[in-house]
């Protein structure tokens, strides 16, 4: 089927002219008015819904998009150039980084620097962290039981005197 269209592309005289035609003009209403259109649309629609637009985000993906004019058989020019005789010959347009429009960009949250503890995922520093807590915990145990002890022996003398 695909062979088909081929040949019978290239058996018209114009065929050439008409594809190459067809290409440019399909990259320059993608590159300057389709895509900032779908843009401007989708951040007017965001504010009307109250939500923050992401202009910028959206801006710098587009601005990467790039359409490199090749000759027929695929060797790559420079942005401004078109290939000698591409109106009998043939063109094609690569697109690098092709922009998608999206519903909501994600963005990264930052690292909250309230507690430093949480930070510790590994379970060796866990395991650290247990065996401190246990070992505290026995201090103040310890520490608890001769206070106890002391308020005992004072309370004892007391009640003597």
């Amino acid at each position: 089927m695909m062979i088909e269209i081929a040949e019978a592309w290239d058996s018209l005289l114009l065929a050439q002219v008409i594809k190459g035609s067809v290409l440019i003009t399909q990259s320059i209403l993608r590159k300057y008015i389709i895509l900032p259109s779908l843009i401007i649309v989708k951040n007017i629609a965001r504010m009307l819904l109250f939500q923050f637009p992401e202009w910028s985000k959206e801006l710098t993906d587009w601005n990467r998009e790039m359409h490199v004019k090749c000759t027929y058989n695929g060797v790559q020019l420079l942005e401004t150039e078109f290939p000698k005789n591409w109106l009998t010959e043939g063109i094609q347009i690569k697109i690098l980084f092709p922009f998608c429009l999206k519903h909501w960009h994600r963005f990264k949250l930052q690292p909250s620097h309230k507690d430093p503890m949480k930070k510790r995922k590994e379970p060796y520093e866990l395991g650290e962290t247990k065996k401190d807590s246990i070992i505290s915990n026995k201090m103040i145990h310890k520490s608890s039981l001769q206070i106890q002890s002391i308020v005992c022996t004072n309370y004892s003398l007391i009640k003597k005197k």
